[in-house]
């Protein structure tokens, strides 16, 4: 991943990670990258990069090491080590030119944007701000001693009604600081849509665009049990709970701890008529379900017909 910094005094060679410096950091960083990733060793003068980076979407990783001569680690963002000789006296902030901000139906949780700082005097964040719906949730000014690191939290838009999965929405995050010359930094921000997307089907994985119709084989009163399933098309994993049964139906649920289906597949379940004498044979209604996970819209459910028999009464009970 790509990484910003500012520096007054001269230009940081880089050994194993990119970086630009303060006439190369701005908003049109190349890319998509995670929160923070591993950085590389720097050459005199600007220590070693966060060497710990977060390992999800929206988290922050822990600062790594001040500097290869001396510098003490510098943890979660606690008090700072001991400054090497080499460091610049000037403020120094370390950050990521890009910040993956996911969401998904069911909330939009913070993303961390990781600030270090490499100088050898106090950083201070005095301002931010952020465009396209994206809000900044960390009260400011933010004080980041030297050798230690600190985090800007950063909101995304809630995800807008009736959007397919995976819909991608980007924007920019500028903040200033107290380095040299007061620069303004920026960093792109991007969100991408997560969410379960659940289809029903027959039980060749032909999509249902009409209610469920159990059928008769024999010229006997009792429908068959009908098998069908429930796709996942989204991109996360979903768990599936059910379903309910109205009156007259039964069959097979996902029990009650519910089902998890991933991206991509799904589970198979079976319905079927159950009657008593006296009653007519056919009956209507829904199989309702209720799912855990990121879901977008109502939990499904799904119609179901059971057509008349031939004769008045019927007396059956859905196969197990």
């Amino acid at each position: 991943m790509a990484y910003s910094h500012s520096f007054g005094l001269a230009a940081l060679s880089v050994l194993g990670g990119a970086f630009c410096v303060l006439s190369g950091c701005g908003s049109d960083a190349p890319g998509r990258g995670s929160v923070v990733s591993a950085g590389g060793d720097t050459a005199q003068a600007g220590g070693r990069a966060a060497s710990g980076g977060g390992t999800g979407r929206g988290e922050a990783g822990e600062a790594g090491e001040a500097s290869q001569a001396g510098g003490a680690d510098a943890g979660d963002g606690g008090a700072a080590g001991s400054v090497a000789l080499g460091t610049p006296p000037t403020p120094l902030a370390l950050y990521p030119s890009t910040l993956d901000a996911d969401v998904g139906c069911d909330g939009a949780p913070d993303a961390s944007l990781l600030i270090q700082n490499a100088g050898g005097s106090t950083l201070e964040v005095t301002s931010a701000s952020a465009d396209s719906g994206y809000v900044v949730n960390t009260k400011l000014p933010l004080s980041i001693e030297p050798g230690a690191a600190a985090s800007l939290l950063v909101t995304p838009p809630a995800a807008a009604a009736n959007v397919p999965v995976g819909d991608k929405t980007s924007g920019t995050l500028s903040f200033r600081t107290n380095e040299p010359t007061l620069p303004t930094r920026r960093v792109s921000l991007s969100s991408e849509l997560f969410s379960a997307a659940l289809e029903f089907t027959d039980h060749d994985g032909a999509p249902l665009t009409a209610p469920l119709t159990l059928s008769y084989l024999n010229a006997g009163s009792c429908p068959d049990t009908v098998k069908y399933r429930v796709h996942n098309h989204g991109n996360v994993a979903i768990t599936l709970l059910g379903p309910t049964f109205p009156a007259n139906f039964a069959g097979t649920t996902t029990g009650n701890a519910g089902q998890t289906i991933a991206p991509g597949e799904y589970v198979e379940l079976m319905v079927g008529g159950v009657s008593v004498p006296g009653n007519l044979c056919g009956a209507d209604g829904q199989l309702a379900f209720t799912t855990k996970g990121s879901y977008c819209g109502s939990a499904p459910s799904l119609s179901v017909v059971w057509p008349p028999a031939a004769g008045p009464t019927c007396a059956c009970t859905v196969a197990p």
